[in-house]
């Protein structure tokens, strides 16, 4: 299953009420939540070197959700720098294990 996304405000740009009632029927509701902020943490936690300065959530909107392959796509709203110009696409990976969320952002 795909899930498309659009722009929504804070971390949280995908979630609207039809992709949320598919959300429910893969995983808690809270797992998703926090997921996409883990993911949001991690994708900050890897191009902050590249930056150079703090950059909140708004930078990035999640673009594009595979439950079944545990991907998010995210896409920079706002650029960081040379290498991650505004429009730039950055795929992460999460997974859960019990009630924790581990994703990764490669960059």
């Amino acid at each position: 299953m795909i899930l498309r996304c659009s722009r929504l405000p804070y971390y949280l740009y995908c979630l609207r009420s039809h992709a949320l009632n598919q959300i429910k029927l893969l995983q808690p509701y809270n797992q998703l939540f926090t997921a996409v902020f883990s993911a949001k943490e991690s994708l900050f936690k890897a191009l902050y070197p590249q930056a150079g300065f703090y950059f909140g959530f708004d930078y990035a909107a999640l673009r594009h959700l595979e439950p079944d392959n545990h991907i998010m796509v995210f896409e920079l709203i706002k650029p960081i720098s040379k290498a991650f110009p505004k429009g730039k696409v950055i795929f992460t990976r999460y997974y859960f294990m019990g009630d924790k969320v581990f994703t990764l952002v490669a960059v």
